[in-house]
């Protein structure tokens, strides 16, 4: 997964999707709570692997 990431060679697109992928878990962590979301805490496990953490 981290490889995936690590594919956007473009700073600007990666921040694109960095910038998209922040809003959709963002959206997530609200509706999760809800019996409907919790058919994709699956997927948002999967897809917040995508989203790399800055070195420390």
């Amino acid at each position: 997964m981290r490889s995936a990431a690590l594919a956007f060679d473009d700073e600007s697109t990666r921040q694109g999707f960095d910038d998209v992928l922040h809003h959709f878990l963002t959206v997530l962590e609200r509706v999760l709570p809800h019996e409907d979301g919790l058919d994709h805490v699956g997927d948002a496990g999967r897809w917040g692997l995508l989203h790399p953490h800055p070195p420390p």
